[in-house]
């Protein structure tokens, strides 16, 4: 492993390709029908009659009581993740994994009153996070079980503490000006103090990435065949859990790890720590906002970094990551996109107020990402599938 100084400011899955997003289709006749017949269905639906109708008619009642239960979840969306944040505070999931318990044992060993504990395990029960044996014992359910593998998802749990009090008065964080929990533990977000942020600041929010890493890299390695590269930039690399896990699986790889200097210094420790080659990383401690990255790069990978960046900045720092490759290299762009259903919800509801309250960067469409890559003169833009869309979708481009 080797470590260079500070830069100084210079002048695996299938895939499918990415049409252009030129807006060419002009509003006809028939959008114009379209958005009329549109409108005049929700004018009628906002009417208690209407919907009464539609509640009790044999061929839409099925319609109107998922609509029903679907705004039910959004109004009371809250109080299941406080569900989950209580079942992980309380260890639940480890605890009934080894040994499934009985009410009134787990309220004697959690010091828990009875009745109130009832109330979380039904809960619990209800969301598929725990179920109940046939012995009237608590054992992990289905959803639990995804807490289990992943460790990432308590350590998310946890710090939506923060995103939470940010969000008590939503309307104040689209009118005001922004004073949040995340800003100040999301230090790098704030572009007049990245140059002298706290070590213990860098590590808490370090610590919560590399947390949320190790599922990303699978689902990145997983779509994307790494093989036929041999110089990998890994810009804002974290504390290289994404560089080290693209590295025991390709040993011809020589990694480049660049991040803020003091979020490359906790980087060094854990990469000397692993069983890779040291020899194979070389960290740049640096600032892509205001200097150029390493050069001579076949690939360049921007790992849940763009949706941190408005678009001017997202674009500089393309044009920056562009001039780092050499002809005919590759940037992969691999982070949660907006786009339809789950991704939908996840992209768009959950990532733009989490970045809104953070105080930097926006959720964007594949589409949109695209736009990005074209203009700043990259070419050949395809999207890789991943097993898990609604989790992080990759995209890659060609100098």
């Amino acid at each position: 492993m080797t470590v260079q100084g500070p830069m100084a400011p210079q002048a695996g899955g299938a895939s499918v390709n990415i049409p252009k997003n030129n807006n060419a289709m002009a509003r006809g006749p028939f959008s114009r029908l379209k958005d009329w017949a549109n409108d005049w269905i929700i004018q009628q639906l906002s009417k208690r009659h209407v919907q009464r109708f539609l509640t009790h008619n044999f061929f839409t009642r099925s319609t109107a009581r998922r609509d029903a239960r679907d705004l039910y979840d959004i109004c009371v969306g809250f109080s299941y993740s406080q569900t989950l944040r209580c079942c992980v505070e309380l260890n639940l999931f480890q605890l009934l994994h080894d040994t499934p318990m009985g009410l009134a044992d787990l309220a004697a060993h959690l010091d828990v009153p009875k009745q109130n504990l009832q109330v979380l395990l039904e809960s619990a029960t209800a969301l598929k996070l725990l179920r109940q044996r046939t012995d009237q014992t608590y054992a992990v359910g289905r959803l639990g079980t995804a807490v289990l593998a992943d460790p990432g998802i308590a350590v998310i749990v946890r710090h939506h503490d923060l995103l939470y009090r940010d969000l008590a008065q939503p309307v104040d964080v689209l009118t005001t000006p922004l004073k949040s929990d995340m800003a100040a533990f999301w230090a790098y977000t704030q572009d007049d103090k990245v140059g002298d942020i706290d070590p213990s600041l860098a590590n808490n929010y370090s610590e919560v990435m590399a947390a949320t890493q190790s599922t990303v890299a699978d689902l990145v390695l997983g779509a994307y065949d790494f093989s036929k590269h041999t110089d990998l930039l890994d810009a804002g690399c974290g504390t290289g859990t994404f560089a080290m896990a693209v590295a025991a699986q390709h040993a011809n790889l020589n990694l480049t790890l660049y991040d803020l200097p003091p979020v490359i210094e906790l980087a060094g420790p854990k990469v000397e720590a692993s069983v890779i080659d040291a020899t194979r990383m070389t960290l740049v401690p640096g600032n892509f906002a205001d200097g150029s990255l390493p050069t001579g790069q076949d690939i360049v990978c921007l790992i849940r970094v763009l949706h941190d960046q408005s678009d001017e900045s997202a674009s500089a720092l393309l044009a920056k990551a562009r001039a780092a490759l050499k002809p005919g290299g590759t940037i992969l762009i691999a982070e949660t996109l907006a786009g339809s259903d789950a991704a939908e919800r996840i992209g768009r509801v959950y990532f733009g107020w989490f970045l809104l309250a953070m105080g930097r960067g926006r959720a964007r469409s594949p589409g949109q990402v695209s736009q990005l890559l074209r203009e700043s003169g990259f070419k050949d833009v395809r999207e890789h599938s991943t097993s898990l869309p609604m989790i992080v979708r990759v995209i890659t481009a060609q100098r």
